[in-house]
Order: C-alpha cells, then sequence, then structure tokens
C-alpha cells in the first residue's frame, strides 16, 4: 500500500467526469470541482499516458509501477501537447486510504517523502509539509525540485506543489508542476486553479 501511495505522489508531481462548462470539471462521483484559466487545455487519457511513458526515475521499481498505474481524474495543461520542455501543469488523483486509514496528511507524507527522494533525481525538499485551507477542508501542503529524466536522455529542472487532503477514506492529491524558474505568471494561474477547488457532496 506504501507504494501506490508513493507512486500516487508522483504521478501528482509530474510535471474523468464531465465538463459542466469549458472551463470547469466536475465529478459528481470524486465529489470534487475545479476551473481552470480559459488558455489552459485539458489534458486526455492518450496524452497522460504518453507523458508517463516518457519519463525515467532512478528507481525502476517505482518506474514500472509509475507506468502502469491509472490515470488522474482531471490532468491540466498549460500548452497543449507535445510540448518540448516542462509544461505548467494540475493534476488530480483520488486513491483509497486502505490500510493507511487514521493516518494524519503530515504523517503520510512522512511515509511518502522517503520514496520521492529514491525516484527523482537531485531532490530537495523546499517546503515541508504544513497546514492550509482548501474549500473549505485542512489540507497539507509540500514544495519540492528535482532533476526529470526522459527515456530519451533529456533533463529538465523541475519544482512542484503537492498537495494532500483526506475525504472519508480517500486521498486527494493535488500535484502542480512547472519549471524551476517559472514566470510569475505561470504560478498565479496555478494558484488560480487551486483556489477554485471545491469539494462537493
Amino acid at each position: 500500500m506504501k507504494k501506490v501511495m508513493i507512486v500516487s505522489i508522483i504521478l501528482s508531481s509530474i510535471c474523468f467526469g464531465q465538463q459542466a462548462d469549458t472551463n470547469t470539471f466536475i465529478s459528481q462521483t470524486a465529489g470534487i470541482q475545479v476551473t481552470k484559466p480559459a488558455q489552459w487545455h485539458f489534458m486526455g487519457l492518450d496524452a497522460v499516458k504518453e507523458n508517463k511513458d516518457k519519463i525515467k526515475l532512478q528507481d525502476e521499481k517505482i518506474d514500472a509501477a509509475v507506468k502502469n498505474s491509472n490515470a488522474p481524474i482531471i490532468a491540466i495543461m498549460k500548452y497543449p501537447e507535445p510540448y518540448d520542455g516542462i509544461n505548467p501543469s494540475f493534476q488530480i488523483l483520488v486513491r483509497p486510504l486502505g490500510k493507511l486509514e487514521g493516518k494524519t496528511e503530515t504523517e503520510l507524507w512522512t511515509l511518502m517523502l522517503p520514496g520521492l527522494e529514491k525516484a527523482f533525481k537531485d531532490f530537495k525538499l523546499l517546503k515541508s509539509a504544513h497546514e492550509i485551507e482548501l474549500s473549505d477542508k485542512k489540507a497539507s501542503e509540500i514544495e519540492i525540485s528535482y532533476t526529470l529524466e526522459t527515456q530519451d536522455g533529456k533533463k529538465y529542472k523541475c519544482q512542484s506543489k503537492m498537495i494532500l487532503s483526506l475525504k472519508g477514506s480517500f486521498m486527494y492529491q493535488f500535484g502542480m508542476g512547472f519549471p524551476q524558474k517559472a514566470k510569475k505568471n505561470d504560478l498565479d494561474e496555478i494558484d488560480s486553479i487551486v483556489k477554485s477547488i471545491k469539494f462537493i457532496e
């Protein structure tokens, strides 16, 4: 179960339901709603899989697990794919807590951070787990940087913010990926996506 959680977090860091309109995504099943900036793009499942297949993680077992894992319930990118470089992105993954039910968000980060460090080259924890409010719910956020390597030998300096929020027996993972020297406008747009998140019944 611990490996599943680590894989989920990796997926959310790499830099489906229905749309209520051209910019808002709603999943009644997952009980979540999010709105993207007008110029950003919802990403199809084929593009998600293609991006997973491109990456190369340091740990072979985790690398294989990521490639065989389920897709996020929604992925949003600033630019259409394929894109040469780190495409600013936002993803939501929902996973059952299983045997980890009862643990806090901070305790979950403690379990998963060693796996992230093992998977990513040049891994650095920029901001340790700290509590935030997300759609009137308690959540926990970390920020990391790392070098993302691809199967064809390319290397990209990446940065990610990741948020965990618990709802019932499920863990909601929100991942935001962007270049280490991201434009302020890109970061502002990512923040606007996070602020748009709503948990719905």
